[in-house]
């Protein structure tokens, strides 16, 4: 072989290694947009500010938020956005939270898996092995503190999904179904 036809193709070889590397650098150090990335983490010290009462009725825990408005369990589109919002634990009477700030102080992604024909069980990375159509639950867990209204708990919002096209919940459908109801403000030192 000619030495510069050698030369030739070596160059044309280390530019693509160069153009191949510069590419994937770039995209490593490409900012995350927040509002669409499923996999964005939530920094302590982020807020969930409530905007109206809302009332938590006398023994439970829990009310379901859908597009801004409380929903009962039954009535979730269960395959879209929603969220739980939660009180620590249950009451004689209905409690009512009132408007204000709430801190998130721990967040974190939580997977349930299940199928028609066991309900939910907590998956972990294990292969679920049950029968009939497997379903995720993709959940953001968010637990909350504030010194006024101590009582609440934890806002976890999730939506199911089919096994083999899930992902968690983007910050825009956290918002999406918080709606006018909530608003979640991000700290700095969210990341991915």
């Amino acid at each position: 072989m000619p030495r510069n036809l050698h030369i030739y193709k070596h160059t044309h070889t280390m530019a693509a290694i160069l153009t191949v590397s510069l590419l994937i650098g770039a995209c490593s150090n490409m900012p995350v947009d927040p509002e669409n990335s499923s996999q964005f983490k939530i920094a302590t010290g982020s807020t969930v500010t409530l905007h109206e009462p809302v009332t938590i009725p006398a023994d439970t825990t829990t009310v379901y938020i859908q597009k801004g408005v409380i929903k009962t369990y039954f009535k979730i589109k269960y395959y879209h956005p929603h969220c739980a919002l939660e009180i620590k634990a249950r009451k004689d009477d209905d409690l009512i939270i009132q408007p204000g700030e709430f801190t998130i102080y721990r967040s974190y992604f939580n997977e349930v898996m299940g199928s028609q024909d066991s309900g939910f069980l907590p998956s972990g990375k294990f292969l679920y092995t049950g029968g009939g159509m497997a379903i995720m639950q993709m959940q953001r867990v968010m637990y909350l503190r504030s010194a006024e209204q101590p009582d609440v708990f934890r806002l976890t919002c999730t939506q199911w999904a089919l096994s083999t096209d899930y992902s968690h919940l983007k910050i825009a459908e956290v918002r999406q179904a918080l709606g006018a109801l909530m608003s979640l403000q991000l700290a700095a030192g969210d990341s991915i």
